[in-house]
């Protein structure tokens, strides 16, 4: 299993990434993991290159998510890079910079061409906007082709990390540029604050298979929960209010509070999940 992750070429994602290289390298599984990065002229600041500097497996595209003002196009095409580079091969999984791996993934279904982590959308307004607009969408293609009338699932909604098994290869070409063009599409009618990159998603996934079942695993869990056997640890809500991973931009070289990100998650240490965080921060630092 190959696992792929897309960031821009900046402070605020190297701390991130160089956790999550040590987390792989752990596991002696560095090698799996495929880093594209969005190239990006910032400044760099701070001293969080080793990882990154040594990692056999990092490439660069163009930044065309920040030439739109949307960065998660970059996920998008950091696949159809690395797809098109023979750099990523079948199965892979798709997962964040802000994840830390703590169990490889191991049997999956493969007669599922894709798994992913369920999510449920608290703000019934968003889903209900959400599903409105992608309905219409795939109504206007039904009227247009003729064909029959597909609709949209029921939430829950996908989230990472997604699992792309074998039997998606015989439509990856299709998939992943349909999903790029549904992005464009979605983003150009309701701009930055929808979400665009789940819509596109939940969009290219009805398109493609007419349906599609969610099972549910648990591949991925917070710092909050003591879950030990979940494939990665996702720090996306951070551990409020000490630290946010927001609170790390290292925009002109500064951030929010009196330690770094790595000193503050040494701190605070309330669940198993923390526990595993700080054995890979003092890995790094050791």
């Amino acid at each position: 299993m190959q696992y792929i992750v897309s960031a821009e070429n900046t402070t605020y994602f190297h701390w991130q990434l160089e956790l999550l290289i040590e987390s792989f390298k752990l596991h002696n599984l560095e090698d799996n993991l495929v880093i594209i990065l969005a190239n990006n002229e910032t400044p760099k600041f701070g001293n969080f290159f080793s990882n990154i500097m040594n990692h056999k497996n990092k490439f660069s595209h163009k930044n065309e998510g920040k030439e739109i003002g949307y960065l998660p196009l970059n996920r998008i095409d950091a696949i159809i890079h690395a797809l098109n580079n023979n750099v990523l091969k079948y199965p892979f999984t798709v997962i964040h910079s802000d994840m830390i791996l703590q169990k490889e993934i191991k049997d999956i279904d493969n007669k599922f061409p894709c798994v992913f982590l369920n999510t449920f959308i608290e703000n019934k307004s968003k889903i209900k906007e959400i599903k409105e607009e992608l309905q219409c969408y795939l109504d206007d293609i039904a009227l247009k082709t003729k064909k029959d009338r597909c609709e949209i699932p029921e939430i829950p909604f996908i989230s990472f990390p997604i699992v792309f098994n074998k039997a998606f290869e015989y439509i990856s070409d299709v998939f992943f540029q349909t999903l790029r063009s549904n992005l464009l599409y979605i983003f150009e009618k309701k701009g930055p604050d929808f979400p665009c990159e789940l819509a596109a998603w939940e969009l290219t996934l009805t398109e493609v298979f007419q349906y599609y079942k969610v099972i549910g695993t648990n591949m991925s869990s917070s710092l909050l929960f003591d879950i030990e056997n979940s494939n990665f640890i996702h720090y996306n809500y951070g551990l409020p209010p000490a630290f946010h991973k927001s609170f790390y931009k290292y925009e002109n070289g500064t951030y929010l509070g009196d330690a770094g990100p790595y000193e503050t998650l040494l701190k605070i240490n309330i669940t198993q999940n923390t526990n595993y965080m700080q054995k890979i921060i003092k890995s790094y630092l050791n």
